[in-house]
């Protein structure tokens, strides 16, 4: 720790509001340092800056001197210019990218020294000088989280100065340091389960946090230590909590359920896979599934594809921006993390939230000192934390959704995924696919440092959102950090052939990334004390379960460990040996050369498995009705089209970078009349033809009603808007993501079974195997309103279906946009079904939706037809109708192409606007018409593009492409306000 310290200030220039900030860093030696640090952080344009050193102050920029630039008396009001200057800054502890992004500068141009750059010894405070408002301590709530932040209202002068203080820092007792407790498991079944909810009594006899522990487990533990004679250590206690818990072990998705006595993941998911990998035989894509950070396809001869999609969401219900941030960058590691190490071409990510208007205020306290953040708080946070996850990551994010609806307020689901990209070799001939892990092979931890953040996360992840989930549980993440991680192993060292295995330190930290790579080789030796920290007095247990992000676990050939120490040093990133890999079937940590952990390989990985009851199917209400009242169809497009779920969301889509990488082919925004399409396509190798097209659909409000059907319609939707986009079935592989709610209960498992088996059905109807997948059980939250007054909010069961293709040639890639007026206009697939129920239209209207009729599954569409005219390039334009229907889907094609349609269907309003599945809105060239209808005879002619003045008209009933611009503009979904 540096023993005097410069402080760093930049502000708006001229007195005008904006952003500013304030470092603290080790002292600058003198003048021409601080100007030389002013010229790489300020930006004389726009900003003015100052060093504030204990030897003088040097400043940059014209009217840079505090007399012009606040009241000079300080005092924390609105200054002279009716503004107010907030701070904002991470609590001690909390990951500070900025300040370690600073302090890197710094060291590069040789102004501060290496080890203060790599120990990360600075802080720093966001700043925002603002017009003065009525309630400025309501805005200073607005900007910060307290979970794991501090705010401050200041004035400029107070800023505009030499405060001689020193960064906040972690202070702990150390009471801890090298504490290895024995826990007692009494017979009582109460006190037991007191153990799980609350955790292991630490010295003074405060639980530490959820263990998640099912009664079964704590007989097992009790049995198994029992037998060897001895209690458990706190940390082997802890070990078995992370490996067990439900977001580690999916323990209720493997549970013998009445229907799936295997479980539901190898009844349905793995057993959809074997099942769709033996039908196509010798044309099976599947190169490693299920059994790896991510699921691998082909790509081309050389190439392969990997694809992983990560739910963050107990951490973005506490800390939205940290919880969306450390998804995205936590899914890039499972790519890195995957075979050898595949680099990441692309991220996508998916909101489930609240309606920003909601202005419920949620607490975890009945005394209601420990709020939710808002909705809007909400919104804004994960938007922002996707956005810094991936663009400081230098890969894109294309594709992604938004989905609004009130079950979302207690917790949000956020979806983050990535793709990767990895020669199917190495240079050495090995399959890239293979780990490589052997006994005497060195564990090297390669990345950021470990610190209490992330502790608990996993068995936090795996129980309800309630007064007792832990804080420390919450994660930030550092891009830049991981960037030079994934720079230095991927386009370095993996090729080299000194890294034989590597997998991400996520969820348990290096309890799990360790305990699974040591499954290869029988067992594995730690030794925590090595094991480089953010600061002193973590205890055992904390090292070793702790999720501190931007890490990764190696293992190394014991001749090639300095080499990659080396190298990972040359690039600024630190990496340490801390253990080795070993054969004696038993995972052994110590501490100082005492022995904190001893646990049996085989005892740690066979959690006990799960028998549940599942309740019965339940009555379907009779007399649904088909056809309801309904507004003229103009009105009823209008109304859909201004849905949250519907409406434009391109400041959402423009905030996140889809260029980096330089391979955008299909685009977020489409058409002249940029509107958002399904689905993108990327080109991750300029010199190869080959693209990967990416889409996601899901219907949470028709899960909760008929899960069956909203699986089916959930894969058939992803698959037909990857043929929308010109890519092959054939080339196609599905990812599933369940999101339940109080998923032990038997109504919900029913459910839960409900939703694997249409999986199933259509994943092998269309021959598609599900190549990845990750669920996420207990989306509740149980706290208070603000009177005290117990509540609890439950999201509605969610089934995300991902899916990716890859496209032999990224010119067969077929956009959404009507692109010429006289384009024949086709409808292919059955008609629509007349089912309103669960519907986008039903929601605007207000309509009783529980007495509507839903849609149907559908199995058995072919599409082969489709998919031979667009690889003969006859397509114009293709949409696959999904939320809104189909009349819907032509307004977006409309809007896009800024082209109008003249439509005679001949269908009812209900059949415009319901979401069943089968299904795709073609154009073509009228010249391309005789050959479309050789290929797919099918195929029924509905109508005409034509010229803008012409509107849409569907049979008859007409609007005017403005109304319906204005609809789809007006307060578009996904701008940041807060």
């Amino acid at each position: 720790m540096a023993a005097s310290w410069s402080e760093i200030v930049i502000l708006p220039r001229g007195g005008q509001p904006g952003p500013g900030l304030r470092l603290m860093v080790p002292e600058l030696a003198d003048e021409p340092a601080a100007q030389r640090a002013l010229s790489a952080f300020v930006d004389p344009v726009t900003e003015v800056g100052g060093v504030f050193s204990a030897w003088g102050t040097t400043t940059s920029g014209e009217g840079a001197d505090p007399s012009d630039l606040s009241d000079p008396s300080g005092e924390v009001r609105a200054d002279a210019s009716g503004q107010r200057l907030y701070s904002v800054g991470p609590l001690p502890g909390v990951t500070d990218a900025i300040a370690k992004t600073a302090l890197d500068v710094l060291a590069d141009l040789s102004l501060v020294s290496a080890a203060d750059a790599a120990g990360a010894q600075g802080y720093a405070e966001r700043l925002r000088v603002e017009a003065d408002v009525a309630d400025p301590d309501a805005r200073l709530a607005s900007l910060f989280n307290p979970l794991i932040e501090r705010g401050r209202i200041r004035s400029r002068a107070d800023v505009w100065r030499y405060s001689g203080e020193a960064p906040p820092a972690v202070r702990l007792a150390g009471d801890e340091v090298g504490l290895v407790l024995e826990v007692d498991l009494p017979e009582d079944d109460e006190a037991l389960l007191r153990l799980s909810r609350e955790g292991i009594p630490g010295p003074e006899g405060n639980g530490r946090g959820p263990l998640g522990f099912q009664l079964s487990d704590l007989y097992a533990i009790r049995d198994h230590f029992r037998a060897l004679g001895r209690k458990p250590t706190d940390i082997e206690i802890e070990t078995l909590a992370q490996t067990w818990s439900e977001h580690c072990k999916h323990r209720l998705f493997n549970a013998d359920l009445e229907g799936a006595e295997g479980g539901l993941f190898k009844t349905f998911i793995a057993g959809a896979t074997r099942r769709v990998r033996a039908a196509r035989g010798a044309d099976d894509i599947c190169l490693s599934v299920f059994s790896d950070n991510a699921g691998g396809i082909v790509f081309d001869d050389d190439f392969l594809v990997c694809d992983k999609v990560e739910t963050h969401n107990s951490p973005s219900a506490l800390d939205p921006y940290g919880g969306a941030m450390t998804g995205v960058v936590g899914v890039n590691r499972d790519c890195l993390g995957f075979g050898q190490g595949a680099r990441p071409i692309l991220n996508r990510y998916g909101f489930c939230l609240p309606h920003a208007d909601d202005p419920s205020m949620l607490y975890r306290d009945r005394a209601a000192t420990s709020a939710l953040p808002t909705a809007r708080g909400l919104i804004d946070g994960v938007i922002k934390g996707i956005e810094d996850g991936g663009n400081q990551s230098g890969i894109p994010t294309p594709q992604g959704f938004l989905f609004f609806d009130d079950r979302y307020r207690g917790k949000p689901l956020v979806f983050a995924g990535t793709v990767g990209l990895m020669p199917r070799q190495l240079p050495d001939g090995r399959d890239a696919t293979v780990k490589g892990t052997q006994p005497g092979d060195a564990i090297v931890m390669v990345g950021g440092r470990v610190g209490k953040d992330g502790i608990h996360g996993a068995t936090f992840s795996s129980v309800a959102l309630d007064e007792s989930s832990p804080a420390t549980a919450v994660q930030i993440g550092d891009p830049i950090t991981q960037k030079r991680l994934s720079d230095a192993l991927i386009d370095e060292l993996r090729d080299q052939g000194l890294i034989r295995a590597l997998t991400d330190n996520g969820a348990g930290g290096l309890s799990s990334s360790i305990g699974e790579m040591a499954e290869e080789t029988g067992g594995a030796e730690v030794w925590l004390d090595r094991v480089p920290l953010k600061y002193p007095g973590l205890s055992p247990w904390e090292i070793w379960i702790s999720e501190a992000q931007e890490r990764m676990s190696l293992a190394i050939a014991p001749e090639g460990v300095t080499a990659v120490i080396d190298h990972f040093a040359a690039r600024g990133v630190e990496a340490t040996e801390i253990g080795r890999f070993t054969d004696s079937g038993a995972l052994v940590a110590t501490y100082d050369g005492r022995q904190a952990m001893n646990l049996d390989m085989a005892f740690l990985h066979e959690a006990p498995r799960l028998s549940l009851p599942v309740a019965p199917a339940p009555a379907i209400a009779a007399d649904l009705v088909v056809e309801p009242d309904l507004p003229e169809r103009g009105a009823c497009l209008l109304a859909v089209m201004a849905q949250p779920n519907l409406r434009g969301r391109t400041p959402l889509i423009r905030r996140y970078d889809h260029e980096v990488q330089a391979g955008s082919v299909l685009k977020p925004l489409q058409g002249q009349g940029a509107v958002h399409g399904d689905a993108t396509v990327v080109r991750p190798l300029l010199d190869r033809p080959g693209a990967v097209a990416v889409t996601q659909a899901l219907f949470p409000r028709l899960t909760e009603r008929d899960p069956y059907a909203a699986a089916v319609n959930a894969v058939d939707l992803a698959l037909r808007q990857l043929i929308a986009a010109g890519a092959p079935l054939d080339r196609a592989a599905l990812l599933d993501n369940f999101c339940w709610c109080s998923a032990d209960q038997p109504e919900r498992l029913f459910q839960l079974r409900e939703a694997a088996r249409g999986c199933f059905d259509t994943a092998v109807a269309q021959l598609v195997p599900f190549v990845s997948g990750k669920d996420s059980m207990f989306n509740d939250f149980k706290g208070f309103d603000a009177d005290g007054s117990p509540l609890a909010v439950s999201a509605l069961p969610t089934l995300l279906i991902s899916a990716l293709s890859v496209l032999p040639d990224w010119r067969a890639v077929v956009s959404m946009d009507f692109k010429a007026a006289g384009d024949a206009l086709f409808w292919v697939g059955p008609a629509p079904e007349a089912a309103l129920g669960c519907s986008e239209l039903a929601q605007a209207l207000g309509l009783n939706d529980a007495r509507l009729a839903s849609p149907a599954a559908r199995t058995d569409q072919d599409y082969a037809g489709v998919q031979a005219a667009m690889a003969k390039g006859l397509i114009a334009s293709a949409i696959a109708p999904g939320w809104g229907g189909a009349a819907a889907a032509l307004a977006r094609s409309a809007l896009a192409g800024g082209l109008g349609a003249a439509v005679e269907a001949g269908w009812t309003t209900a059949q415009w606007f319901t979401e069943a599945p089968g299904g795709v809105v073609l154009s073509l060239a009228p010249e391309d018409v005789e050959a479309f209808a050789a290929l797919v005879p099918e195929a029924r002619r509905i109508g005409t593009v034509t010229e803008a003045a012409s509107g849409l008209s569907l049979d008859g009933e007409g609007i005017a492409l403005a109304a319906l611009n204005i609809a789809y503009r007006d307060g578009e979904s996904g701008e940041i306000q807060s």
